[in-house]
């Protein structure tokens, strides 16, 4: 079944395009946390299929980009490609979250 849905996964267009994305340091640990489990599952569920599947096996399967890529049927440069660029995108939306959800006002 895993299989299969990674197949599906490798035949889909990317909804999003991740080129645009422009620099955004990364938030720390300490502004993670005080962002709600819900809205990072969000920010997460929002990026382009291929990408977020990347996102979930490097990062919660804690798989290599080798493993990845032979998952996926990709290139092991495409792997930690997209992971670099679904970080820029996730910082961004954190730090924008953060922004707008200033306590301190």
């Amino acid at each position: 079944m895993i299989n299969s849905a990674l197949s599906q996964l490798r035949n889909k267009e990317m909804s999003v395009s991740l080129e645009s994305v422009r620099e955004v340091a990364e938030p720390t640990r300490e502004e993670v946390r005080t962002v709600p489990a819900e809205k990072l599952r969000q920010f997460v569920s929002e990026l382009p299929t291929n990408t977020r599947a990347v996102v979930n096996l490097c990062l919660f399967e804690n798989l290599s980009h080798r493993e990845v890529a032979e998952r996926l049927g990709i290139k092991e440069k495409s792997s930690s490609s997209q992971l670099a660029k679904a970080r820029k995108v996730l910082a961004a939306k954190i730090k924008e979250y953060l922004k707008n959800n200033d306590t301190d006002q």
